[in-house]
């Protein structure tokens, strides 16, 4: 897939910010779950995932192109933010994480596919797709950039920023919402793990988690205050999912 990335300073000598929102499905998940999905096997049924946000959107996407129902297992927030943002397929609310994992079990052995987003390792390699390419342009239009920082949610994202921009000597941060705060399609690593089992335990020593201002009051706000707390925003590069150029 041929890939155009929506890169801008919203301000001159701020921060570059990548607005994933102006791509297909309103987010970067539209990109992992693109190449994610290859795997899925012919005779898939629909496809299912514990979401309330940016991932059960891109599925949801995907899923009318493929002509595959889909289903989103979320929480009451979840539920009205997914509602909210124009959500076609069905929205199954549940009590728990407990409960979602397993009527996700349920739907997986109905032939339905389920991405695991929390546990499966094979969603870097899809991320990784699409930030290589990412990276040449970031080297080729912004060189002075020298830092990447994205919200932390499954970890996917993050995990397959830091394969190949590491590499290339950049750092990277992942920033979790503040204790006691939420945040859309964020997590905190030490609260909500899955453990050993979870994606982003072999990162977990190489990838700082750093947290969020507790006043931000969005996925963005937050990123773009962490920027300016840096000794040099213009050499930070904003990984935002869903946010979408302030000029359009």
């Amino acid at each position: 897939m041929r890939v155009v990335f929506p890169l801008s300073r919203p301000w001159p000598g701020g921060p570059v910010v990548l607005w994933g929102g102006a791509l297909p499905a309103g987010s970067l998940k539209y990109l992992t779950f693109s190449h994610h999905l290859q795997s899925a096997p012919a005779e898939t049924k629909g496809l299912v995932e514990l979401s309330g946000a940016s991932s059960a959107l891109a599925l949801d996407a995907l899923g009318r192109e493929r002509g595959l129902p889909v289903v989103a297992l979320t929480d009451t927030t979840g539920t009205a933010y997914l509602r909210a943002n124009g959500f076609g397929g069905e929205v199954r609310t549940v009590h728990g994480f407990t409960q979602a994992w397993e009527l996700a079990l349920d739907y997986e052995r109905q032939g339905w596919f389920w991405p695991r987003q929390l546990a499966n390792g094979a969603l870097v390699e899809s991320v990784e797709s699409w930030t290589t390419r990412l990276l040449d342009i970031v080297q080729d239009v912004y060189p002075a950039v020298r830092c990447v920082v994205c919200g932390f949610g499954t970890g996917a994202t993050v995990a397959g920023l830091y394969r190949p921009f590491s590499a290339a000597g950049y750092e990277v941060v992942g920033l979790q919402p503040a204790s006691g705060r939420t945040m859309p399609g964020w997590r905190r690593w030490a609260e909500q793990s899955l453990g050993s089992k979870d994606l982003f335990y072999p990162y977990r020593e190489d990838v700082p988690l750093e947290t969020a201002d507790a006043k931000a009051v969005d996925a963005l706000a937050a990123l773009l205050a962490w920027a300016r707390s840096e000794r040099r925003p213009e050499e930070v590069l904003v990984i935002s999912h869903n946010a979408r150029p302030p000029f359009e």
